[in-house]
């Protein structure tokens, strides 16, 4: 009887097993696909090759590699310590997984791995150009210099390892060696976009930002898109003024990477210096950054239940402890705080401490340096320190840690100082103000936080020990009015230009100084200068001048008889040092905190006079106290005084209102989180 064949079914022949010739063809279409970037048609094909050869190292590796490219760091690990564990002589293996232990910021596993692939392969350049950017983060500088100048004299067109080496020189100030490292670069590589967004760093640290602009722009010709140098073109023409340009970068750096938080932040930053639309709106767009960068992050707390008698603990997470405008309202409040009711860590998120860092240091509260943590590592260590309130320096500025207070790292957060508007964060409770900045009733259900209005001014300004004696009125001399605004260029917008050109206009014999870093560059002096022209302003009555150091930045103001703010963004730091120095400023009072802060300052002082309610209320006011020479020069000679004994400057009763505040804010969260009683 003839037997019938049986038929396979095709989950047999699907699975049927791979010969070795198979396995290794099966290989070379996978590393292929791996190569052009294809990366899961490449993990199907080592996911198939390992079901029929779970022990085929090289398929092992590559799936930790391709895990590594996903941006799945600890399955990467897993994978390629299988691979080792099979094959332990192969460096490349050691190699690559020490770039995914760096990826998880495991620094010291990753030095290891890159230890272990040198002793197998001493020439191996690409390891010691990892193994110096590895050092790079632990800090270890020295280290870090002399890996990297290994990689490139083991491979003298390196162009990654010249760049990785310029990064380093970058960042201690080496600015000549990093620019010598990026041009080797290139001549390794003419096409090295990251090469030319390296340089613009530097001329932007340099604050040679039509340099710096340039290399943006040719970086962008080569890799179009980037969502890091759209980013960085973005920071560039906002400290130009093209504040519309700027906005643009940043939204096409958000569109390249969605997850792009502190673009995110630079965006929401921009916005204020020209906002056209609704504060409503601009509310929610903040809504948005918790949305896209911080919604669903919170963590479980711990409970951090204190006993009645215990002092409270509050964190400041600041990267502006240094020579910086916070320094000035901050430093105040933590000397004058008491260590009796509460205990004070600062966390130092600075990565270049100067003198003021180290006032900061010695004021005698815990210290904790924090800029070389992940947020992971700061969590925890909040977390260990039982921090009960949390408060942001920061808001949307620069180097800001809001993905951290999104995970909510204390039980009660608080943001103060940093940023004229709310951070948008669920997770951020409440925001401190007073009643100018933020009318009861109209700035609340703009806010993700709950305000907390002190009840005097809601800053305490500390004048910098370089400021001089006041001098008497220079228009006592000269017979004309001399005005001055020392604000950044990203606020002098269109609408400043052309008011601040009809006060000169009504005012004809009047000139007007303006001083900002960004005016060190002769291109952005140029434009303004053509601006106030098409105003019918000679440029001449328009005197710039760029960076200064303290002592002659204070001087200046002895030319200077009255100050003109800048709006819809304010002044903060340049109007109380004004003030300081005997000269008035004429502020614009909107309707946004931004845009308040001006008339906060100046009604806690009493100069409501100087305090103007629309555009054309500002030209006149400004016009008719200019006129007033008597009036100008005995409010001068009385300024400092005034201030002195002003809410503005009332360190102890501004400390002890915060202080309550802290006090009851506290108590409304034990209360929230009382263990019920049996």
């Amino acid at each position: 009887m003839k037997q019938r064949k049986t038929r396979k079914t095709s989950h047999e022949i699907a699975h049927r097993k791979l010969l070795p010739s198979q396995i290794r063809q099966q290989m070379d279409t996978a590393i292929q696909h791996h190569m052009r970037g294809e990366i899961q048609q490449a993990m199907a094909i080592y996911t198939r090759v390992l079901e029929d050869a779970p022990d085929h190292a090289d398929a092992l590796h590559l799936s930790g590699v391709a895990f590594h490219n996903l941006g799945h760091h600890e399955q990467a690990v897993e994978m390629i310590l299988q691979a080792i564990r099979i094959s332990p002589k192969s460096p490349m293996f050691y190699y690559n997984l020490g770039a995914a232990y760096h990826a998880l910021s495991c620094y010291n596993e990753a030095v290891q791995s890159y230890q272990k692939a040198l002793v197998l392969n001493p020439d191996y350049a690409e390891v010691y150009s990892n193994l110096g950017n590895t050092y790079h983060s632990l800090g270890k500088t020295e280290e870090s210099i002399s890996a990297l100048q290994k990689a490139v004299r083991l491979k003298q067109d390196f162009a990654d390892a010249y760049n990785n080496l310029g990064a380093v020189f970058n960042s201690v100030g080496r600015y000549d060696d990093a620019l010598a490292c990026y041009q080797k670069a290139l001549a390794a590589d003419p096409d090295c976009y990251q090469s030319y967004h390296n340089i613009g760093d530097i001329y932007r640290e340099q604050d040679r930002l039509s340099e710096a602009l340039s290399c943006y722009q040719k970086a962008l010709s080569i890799c179009p898109g980037h969502p890091e140098v759209s980013n960085n073109l973005g920071i560039i023409l906002q400290m130009q003024g093209d504040i519309a340009g700027a906005v643009r970068c940043y939204e096409a750096a958000l569109q390249g990477k969605p997850d792009y938080a502190a673009a995110h932040s630079n965006m929401l930053m921009a916005l204020h210096y020209d906002y056209s639309g609704d504060w409503d709106g601009l509310f929610q767009k903040h809504r948005q950054w918790d949305v896209q960068h911080g919604a669903g992050r919170q963590a479980a707390n711990q409970k951090n239940t204190r006993h009645p008698a215990d002092r409270i603990h509050v964190g400041y997470l600041s990267p502006d402890f240094r020579l910086h405008s916070v320094a000035y309202y901050i430093e105040p409040v933590l000397k004058s705080h008491d260590p009796g009711r509460f205990r004070i860590t600062c966390y130092s998120d600075v990565s270049c401490p100067d003198e003021v860092t180290l006032r900061f240091k010695s004021l005698g509260w815990d210290w904790r340096d924090v800029s070389a943590f992940t947020d992971d590592r700061l969590f925890d260590q909040i977390q260990t320190d039982k921090v009960d309130l949390l408060v942001d320096l920061a808001g949307h500025t620069a180097h800001n840690r809001l993905p951290l207070f999104a995970r909510k790292p204390a039980p009660v957060q608080i943001t103060w100082i940093g940023y004229p508007d709310t951070t948008g964060l669920a997770a951020m409770d409440y925001r401190i103000t007073d009643p100018v900045a933020d009318p009861p009733g109209v700035s609340d259900q703009r806010h993700a936080e709950k305000l907390i209005r002190l009840p005097g001014s809601f800053l305490c300004y500390q004048p910098s020990e370089d400021a001089p004696e006041v001098s008497d009125l220079p228009g006592l001399r000269s017979g004309s009015i001399t005005y001055g605004s020392f604000n950044n260029r990203s606020k002098i917008t269109e609408t400043v230009v052309r008011t601040w050109a009809a006060i000169l206009q009504e005012v004809p014999s009047s000139r007007l100084i303006l001083k900002a870093k960004a005016m060190d560059d002769p291109e952005i002096c140029r434009r303004l200068a053509d601006r106030f022209m098409a105003c019918g302003v000679d440029p001449q009555r328009v005197e710039l001048h760029g960076f200064l150091p303290q002592k002659e930045h204070f001087a200046l103001y002895h030319r200077v008889d009255m100050a003109l703010d800048t709006f819809p963004y304010n002044g903060t730091t340049t109007t109380c040092e004004a003030l300081w120095m005997g000269v008035p400023v004429m502020v614009l009072q909107g309707d946004h905190h931004v845009s308040r802060v001006g008339a906060s300052l100046l009604t806690h002082i009493g100069l409501d006079p100087f305090i103007a309610g629309s555009r054309d209320d500002y030209i006149q006011r400004t016009a008719a106290l200019s006129r007033d020479l008597t009036l100008l020069s005995a409010l001068r000679s009385r300024l400092r005084e005034i201030m002195l004994s002003s809410p503005l400057m009332d360190a102890a009763f501004l400390t002890r209102s915060l202080e309550q505040a802290y006090e009851n804010v506290w108590m409304n969260w034990q209360q929230d989180h009382a263990e019920p009683e049996c």
